[in-house]
């Protein structure tokens, strides 16, 4: 996966409007990136507001559980 979304996601679109693979869908309590999708640009992480979105290797230690909460909405 080349991109997470943490528990800090506002869910205000941001990162929806400029996803050029519209990888990027909304969950109940958050957004989330769909890892066969995401074409790794980048470009969600500048957009968001609350700095939700990391590369996975850039991950928080703590926030390693939404690795797969990620991969799993999709699943």
């Amino acid at each position: 996966m080349a991109h997470v979304i943490i528990d800090t996601c506002t869910l205000c679109g941001s990162c929806v409007e400029v996803c050029p693979s519209e990888c990027i869908k909304e969950g109940e309590d958050q957004y989330f990136i769909d890892p066969e999708e995401c074409i790794d640009c980048g470009t969600c992480i500048d957009e968001c507001p609350s700095e939700s979105i990391y590369e996975e290797e850039e991950l928080p230690e703590d926030k390693h559980e939404f690795i797969d909460k990620n991969a799993k909405f999709f699943n």
